[in-house]
């Protein structure tokens, strides 16, 4: 084509190199432009004073060298081509300079939006001015079918062509399409490429056609075709010369328009997933400032990056005082084995619920905790922290201590109960026989005289108070007197 005749399109087309040899040289230069030259692409003004200080970009090989050095082409072969090549900018000379102006300034305008429709619709409003043509058609490609669609056509019954598909390499426009070079055809129905059914469908009898590629850098995006002229001449060499400089201008205008919405999308949905994000994050706070429970949020390295109101509370530290730091300080010694034992487990992708352990306070004061430690991930999976619930179960203790003091009192008073029973049985009997022989003397006074009845009766008496007294300190409920 007339313009961006490139030095690599040239080798390719006179047959010096093939397509795959000229993708291996441009990766090659890519690699080494972008050792040399900088990456940023933002701050103009420091980019453009550095660029002017450097030594090293002019030093960056040309394309025909690269070819040359990977021995893809000779020397005789380079040169043969660079001639070529400065014979396509000798036609631009024989361009009137009124329509190449209106060229330059059409191409102008449809490069001053980036909105990919105001684009689309500038290219075709104007594509006609450029050729003085009747109907004119943008078809793009279709990169994972290979078939031209018709985007925007123009000129009569131009909408019963919208999204029309063109087999990969049918009719003229599959012609410039596949050889990505443009094409004069002066008389459509004498050429054999010709694919009638666009005709039949638009009602437009095509005379002559003049389609030319769309490329962007090297990428072919599509086609502009535009069909028969207003005065009913053929279109020449000048006209093709025309729609080149204007398909190119038109080409960069859509591939910046496509860029530009790539990323427009790319930065809603990136904003998108930052608002979830910061939603889901609130949530997640919110849900740990409500927990009673004390929380802390742990870096792979065992360092603070959170901890909620209840961890303050209970143990006296403020997320300010803690941040970034380890919290080793409120581990008493004695439980750092266990404690280091258990989060070992922790470091292995496990996780652990109810260790019961103790902490210290700001104040240096002792709690009992339970505590369950998990790790968390980040959205690809990968371990980056961990999250360490301690609950304080100071409450929790002193009621089973208190439980525990009632079950040793329940048993002291059992085992009392039993004592004094072991003890009241033989001194019942006692009681039992000594009223027995009281008994059996009083039937039979004649055993003994009155003196030693009397001695007798009055010690067994004195025995039987002595015991009752013994049975009266040992029975439940009696109250000192």
């Amino acid at each position: 084509m007339a313009i961006r005749r490139l030095l690599g399109q040239i080798l390719v087309e006179m047959g010096f190199v093939t397509s795959q040899q000229l993708d291996e040289a441009l990766k090659r230069q890519k690699r080494l432009i972008n050792k040399k030259t900088l990456q940023e692409q933002i701050q103009w003004v420091r980019l453009f004073s550095e660029a002017r200080l450097s030594v090293d970009t002019d030093k960056i090989p040309t394309l025909g060298q690269i070819l040359t050095d990977m021995e893809f082409i000779t020397r005789e072969q380079l040169e043969e081509a660079l001639k070529e090549q400065e014979k396509s900018f000798e036609v631009y000379r024989s361009l009137e300079n009124e329509k190449l102006g209106i060229a330059i300034e059409i191409g102008s305008l449809v490069n001053s939006t980036l909105d990919f429709a105001e684009v689309l619709h500038l290219i075709m409003k104007h594509v006609k001015r450029v050729t003085n043509s009747v109907a004119s058609t943008l078809m793009l490609l279709d990169e994972k079918t290979g078939e031209l669609v018709f985007c925007v056509p123009t000129g009569p019954k131009a909408d019963n062509l919208v999204d029309v598909r063109l087999p990969p390499g049918e009719g003229i426009a599959g012609w410039v399409a596949k050889h990505e070079q443009p094409i004069l055809v002066p008389d459509a129905r004498e050429d054999t490429r010709f694919y009638s059914k666009i005709d039949n469908i638009s009602g437009l009898e095509t005379k002559s056609i003049l389609c030319v590629p769309l490329k962007a850098k090297t990428k072919l995006i599509g086609v502009l075709e535009v069909i028969n002229k207003v005065d009913g001449t053929c279109f020449t060499k000048e006209d093709e010369l025309l729609l080149c400089i204007f398909g190119y201008q038109a080409a960069v205008a859509l591939e910046n328009a496509r860029l530009h919405g790539e990323l427009k999308d790319r930065l809603e949905e990136h904003k998108k997933t930052k608002d979830a994000l910061q939603e889901s994050e609130e949530r997640y706070r919110t849900v740990l400032e409500a927990n009673p429970d004390p929380v802390v949020v742990n870096d792979m390295e065992g360092k603070v990056i959170y901890f909620n109101p209840a961890f303050t509370h209970v143990f006296g530290w403020t997320l300010k005082e803690r941040l970034g730091k380890k919290m080793d300080v409120f581990v008493p010694e004695d439980a750092l084995p266990e404690t280091s034992k258990w989060f070992n487990k922790v470091l292995d992708g496990e996780s652990f619920s109810g260790f019961e352990s103790c902490r210290y306070t700001k104040e240096s004061n002792i709690i009992p905790v339970s505590i369950s430690a998990a790790f968390y991930r980040d959205k690809n999976g990968k371990p980056v922290g961990s999250v360490i619930n301690l609950r304080d179960i100071s409450k929790q203790k002193q009621l089973q201590e208190q439980l525990m003091q009632s079950e040793r009192l329940a048993a002291t008073g059992q085992l009392a109960a039993s004592v004094a029973h072991e003890i009241n049985s033989p001194l019942q009997a006692i009681v039992l026989k000594l009223d027995m022989m009281e008994n059996k003397y009083k039937g039979d006074e004649k055993i003994l005289d009155n003196n030693g009845f009397n001695l007798l009766t009055g010690a067994i008496g004195s025995i039987r108070d002595t015991v009752q007294n013994l049975l009266d300190l040992n029975r439940p409920g009696k109250e000192e007197k």
